[in-house]
């Protein structure tokens, strides 16, 4: 069986298909009801909804830290009440709620 982050994600949108590896995404945003998926290097644009995304991403380990955010883990260097930092120095909002369910999500992963 493949690891998650090896496996392919296929994502249609205007008559393309985007094919990324899970180890390739490293966060997903939605902005005036458009989803864009960020690697490395691109961005993205691409169908559906962040929740129909993050149910396609479930094997990856991914969190919630603001509403219109999805960030893979792997790619989190910190995180506080207010923001995130990825570690390609891309900052991103935390939200109250956010940070609650980050918080919690950290503690379990740190017990394992």
């Amino acid at each position: 069986m493949k690891k998650e982050n090896e496996k392919s994600y296929v994502w249609k949108f205007k008559g393309e298909r985007l094919i990324l590896k899970g180890r390739e995404i490293w966060y997903l945003h939605t902005e005036q009801r458009k989803l864009f998926v960020h690697t490395r290097r691109h961005v993205y644009q691409i169908g559906g909804s962040l929740k129909e995304a993050a149910e396609k991403l479930c094997g990856l380990r991914m969190m919630r830290p603001h509403n219109a955010y999805l960030v893979q883990l792997d790619y989190l260097e910190t995180i506080n009440a207010h923001q995130a930092v990825l570690k390609n120095g891309v900052t991103l909002p935390v939200s109250a709620h956010g940070w609650k369910r980050a918080r919690n999500l950290l503690e379990q992963n740190s017990e394992k």
